[in-house]
């Protein structure tokens, strides 16, 4: 007969440690886990951000030296084309005014006609001076038109 407490066997006692410990090391392991995944996603975002940085900054550069190249290659027809324009576009103005003032200078004016003109939305109106002018039926080339006659001074 057995007297006072009963001993626990031996079996259950490193069971129940056994168990103990594997509760400890699972949540340990996950804990660790945890800190593995969030250590981790932020180096992969680090590296990401670098790697998106660099490749951009990469892109930059090659366009920046294609475009000196670019700029550098067109250089010399520039150079070559730049007085030709420039004359060019002096001769067409400098054609423009003598034409503009030649025109002018060989047509007669209205006003020296004896006609003073004045410019309204809906027409043209021609008055002559000093009654100078006046209205007749003329023909020409075999047609009756009408004509303002300006007798000569």
């Amino acid at each position: 007969m057995k007297t006072g407490e009963p001993k626990q066997r031996l079996s259950e006692k490193l069971n129940a440690d056994m168990e103990r410990i594997r509760t400890e090391n699972a949540a340990s392991i996950d804990a660790q886990l945890q800190s593995f995944r969030t250590d981790l996603k932020g180096i992969a975002e680090n590296a990401l951000a670098t790697i998106k940085t660099d490749t951009e900054g990469y892109q930059l550069r090659v366009r920046k030296h294609l475009m000196r190249q670019s700029a550098n290659a067109a250089r010399p027809e520039w150079k070559a084309l730049m007085w030709p324009t420039l004359v060019a576009c002096c001769l067409m103005i400098s054609t423009g005014i003598s034409t503009w003032s030649v025109m002018t200078w060989l047509m007669p004016n209205l006003n020296t006609m004896g006609l003073r003109v004045i410019d309204r939305p809906e027409a043209t109106y021609l008055i002559p001076r000093d009654g100078r002018a006046k209205l007749d039926r003329c023909h020409l080339a075999g047609e009756p038109v009408d004509c303002l006659v300006l007798p000569k001074e």
